[in-house]
This record gives C-alpha cells, sequence and structure tokens, in this order.
C-alpha cells in the first residue's frame, strides 16, 4: 500500500509556521478525525509546485533560511482567491479535510491554508522518491517484497484467491494519488512561471506493466537484459530458482503480533484447512 507518509515523517519537516502548527496542535480531536492531514499539507505542497503554483530558488545564498524560500508568485496566482487556487487545482477535491477540519473545525481561513502551502517550509532528505539518504527503504520495501512472496505461494498451493493481472488502482483521497499528469518539457525556461500541460486521471510513467526499469546488469539476469515492470515481477517469482537471494522466514516478523505477518483474518482460514503449519516460517 501507499505509504509516503512513513518517509515524509521520519524524514523531518521543519521552519513551518509556528503560528499555524501550534493552532493545530490545540486542537487534537479535530486533527485526531484526520490523522495524516499533517503529511499531507506538505505532499499539498509538492501537488502544487509539480503543478507550477508553487515555485521555489534552485540555489541560495547569504541567510539560507530567508534565501531558500519557496513562494506562490503572485504572476501565477493572477488575483485569484485561495479558494479559488485550493479548487482549481484540485487540492480541495483530492483532500476534503482541508476544508471540513481546518476550515469549518478548526477555523483556519483559505489564505492561511494556501500561504502555509506556498511556503513549504524545509522538508527532509526523506521526501523525495530517489532520496539517497533514505535509511527505512530497505526494511520497508524488502518486507512488502517477503508479503508478497507469501502470498504468491499461499495462491499457488490454491490456499487463498489473489489476482495478480497487472492493474493500477487508484485510491481516492490521497495526495500520493492524484490521478493528475503534469508534463513540463514544453515550458521554455525562458518563460517566467509558464504552467506546465496538465491532465487529469492519468498515471505517471513507470507503473504500467510494459514501462522499463533502469535497472541493468544484475548478477542473476543475463548481461544487459532490461525489465519492465511485468517482467520483474516474473523474475522475482518465489518459483525462480535463478534468484540470488531467499527469505528465511516468510511469516516470522518479532515486530508484529504474535510474532507473524499473517493476518489475523487469514489464521482461522488457514487453520480450518490445516495449511498453517505447511506455510513456511510457521512450523
Amino acid at each position: 500500500g501507499l505509504h509516503g507518509m512513513v518517509h515524509i515523517m521520519l524524514g523531518g519537516h521543519w521552519w513551518a509556521n509556528a503560528t499555524f502548527v501550534e493552532r493545530m496542535a490545540a486542537h487534537v480531536k479535530e486533527m485526531r478525525s484526520s490523522p495524516h492531514i499533517a503529511d499531507q499539507m506538505l505532499l499539498g505542497s509538492k501537488f502544487l509546485w509539480r503543478q507550477g503554483f508553487v515555485y521555489c530558488p534552485a540555489a541560495c545564498t547569504g541567510n539560507a533560511e530567508e534565501s531558500c524560500v519557496c513562494e506562490c508568485p503572485a504572476a501565477v496566482i493572477k488575483g485569484r482567491s485561495a479558494f479559488e487556487i485550493l479548487h482549481l487545482s484540485g487540492l480541495l477535491a483530492v483532500v476534503p479535510q482541508i476544508q471540513s477540519v481546518l476550515v469549518e473545525q478548526i477555523g483556519f481561513t483559505h489564505d492561511e491554508i494556501l500561504a502555509e502551502l506556498c511556503h513549504v517550509g524545509h522538508p527532509g532528505e526523506m521526501f523525495t522518491s530517489a532520496a539517497p539518504q533514505d535509511p527505512i527503504f530497505m526494511p520497508l520495501h524488502g518486507l512488502s517484497e517477503r508479503f508478497v512472496q507469501l502470498v504468491r505461494i499461499l495462491a499457488s498451493e490454491k490456499i487463498l484467491a489473489f489476482d495478480d493481472s497487472w492493474s493500477y488502482d487508484h485510491i481516492s483521497f490521497v495526495l500520493s494519488d492524484t490521478r493528475v499528469v503534469c508534463d513540463w518539457t514544453s515550458v521554455n525556461d525562458s518563460e517566467a512561471f509558464a504552467p506546465p500541460t496538465c491532465v487529469q486521471n492519468e498515471t505517471c510513467p513507470g507503473h504500467r506493466a510494459d514501462d522499463s526499469l533502469p535497472f541493468t546488469d544484475l548478477s542473476w539476469a543475463p548481461p544487459g537484459k532490461t525489465f519492465t515492470n511485468k517482467d520483474f515481477y516474473e523474475a522475482i517469482s518465489p518459483s525462480n530458482t535463478n534468484l540470488p537471494y531467499v527469505y528465511d522466514r516468510l511469516t516470522t516478523w518479532p515486530a508484529c503480533p504474535d510474532r507473524t505477518i499473517i493476518p489475523t483474518e487469514w489464521r482461522h482460514i488457514l487453520r480450518s484447512q490445516r495449511a498453517l503449519s505447511a506455510v513456511p516460517g510457521e512450523r
């Protein structure tokens, strides 16, 4: 599942508007009704930036804190109200809690919310999808692969039904999946604040079955072999004997309840079929 907030929050986010943060913190009850809205604010800034509403300096000079400030330039806003920008960008549709929680329950104005989104603050090293200093990448993604391998084994043994035909299911109301794709290739650098071409109900390149991955010369693949997503999914099948690694346990995970990643709702089904003892790691 989508887990971008894990990376963002562990990577840190600072230099937000102190008054804005204090007002949010003073409304714990309201915030609990929308627990991810803090990291959604940062992703909201990124959503506006991708569409050309937020601009950030390419380099910092002098006092870094004063010069490294993102903003929504007046030339981009063009006299439109904060509500118009939030609506036009699609932000209110993707995150309706901005209106229902921040505005209606806590009492922020649309101007205050847009100002904070445009300011951005300073996100940490783990904000981008390619963060090189992300220490939790391997634990998170390795565990995800281990879980998928378990599911694929259970499916191959007819213990559970698993449809792994290639598709991409969108999730509503999450800024990690806005379904808005913006193309900046036609924007001329000499055109100040020229907007990109954005389309809705699209998926970013890289998610489709036949999209190519940038990995080559893997030790267990033929020299120069390139992979599509579908190729790679087939290659990392637990039944592929050419894989150079194997998980010593597929279900045992000490940090989880009962030391297993078998969901509780599965255990009754597996035990009723006398299959649990046959699952690797449950011996």
